[in-house]
C-alpha cells in the first residue's frame, strides 16, 4: 500500500481529538464532499481512519467540456499516530491527500503539512533497522546513482552522499520478508494491506523522526 507522510505542527490535545472523532457518525452526519467513513483505535493513540470522497467521473470531448458525469465514492485509508504528531495517508492521488489534510486541519484545529525526510533519517534507518537493501538511489552531482546491497549503500552513506530512494526489508520480528520502499519526499510503499501489520511497520519506521 502506498502512503504519504505528513507532520502536524500544532499541539494535539489527545482527549479533545478523541472526543471530536467519537462524535462523527457517517450514517447520521450531513454528507459533504469529504468526511470520515469509519475509524478505530488499532493501538493506544494510533487510529485507522477511512475517509470518503464524493468524487465524480466526467466525460467530455474536444469541443464539449462535459458530456456526462457519474458520481462515485472513493475510500482512502489513513493512520494517525498521535504521540508522533504524524499521519500516513493512502496515496492514490496527491489531490486526494490534500483534500484529507485540509479536512483534518479544519475539523481538528491541526496543522498537518508535507514532510521531507533528511539524510540523517535514512542513515539511522540503514544502520539500525534495515535487514537487506534491494535498491538504494543516491543523488550525486545531479544524477541518481544506484546501489543494490547494504554494504555498498553504507559506503556511500559514509562518504556523505544523499539518499533519494531506498527499497529494503526490515529487521523486525516476523516482518522480515515484507518489501518496503521510501522516498525522501515522504512517500512510503509497504507490501501489505493488513492494518495491524501496517501500523507496526509504520511506527517502527518513524521512531527516529524527531517531534517538532
Amino acid at each position: 500500500m502506498d502512503f504519504k507522510l505528513y507532520r502536524n505542527n500544532a499541539n494535539i490535545d489527545f482527549e479533545n481529538f478523541k472526543e471530536k472523532l467519537k462524535k462523527i457518525d457517517f450514517y447520521t452526519a450531513k454528507k459533504e464532499d469529504i468526511g470520515v467513513f469509519h475509524y478505530n483505535e488499532v493501538l493506544p493513540n494510533v487510529y485507522h481512519i477511512i475517509f470518503y470522497i464524493n468524487e465524480e467521473y466526467r466525460t467530455g470531448s474536444k469541443f464539449v467540456e462535459r458530456i456526462s458525469s457519474i458520481p462515485m465514492d472513493i475510500y482512502i485509508n489513513s493512520f494517525i499516530i498521535l504521540e508522533k504528531n504524524m499521519i500516513f495517508i493512502e496515496n492514490i492521488y496527491d489531490e486526494y491527500c490534500q483534500l484529507i489534510i485540509n479536512n483534518i486541519n479544519s475539523k481538528f484545529n491541526l496543522l498537518f503539512d508535507k514532510i521531507i525526510l533528511n539524510n540523517n533519517y535514512f542513515c539511522k534507518l540503514v544502520y539500525t533497522k534495515v535487514r537487506k537493501v534491494l535498491q538504494c538511489d543516491f543523488e550525486i552531482d545531479g544524477s541518481l546513482i544506484q546501489k543494490e546491497n547494504k554494504n555498498d549503500t553504507i559506503k556511500l552513506i559514509d562518504q556523505g552522499e544523499q539518499i533519494y530512494f531506498i527499497n529494503f526489508t526490515l529487521d523486525l520480528h516476523e516482518y522480515t520478508d515484507i518489501l518496503i520502499s521510501i522516498k525522501k519526499d515522504g512517500k512510503y510503499n509497504i507490501a501489505t494491506n493488513v492494518p495491524i501489520v501496517l501500523v507496526s511497520i509504520l511506527r517502527n519506521l518513524i521512531e527516529d523522526i524527531a517531534i517538532e
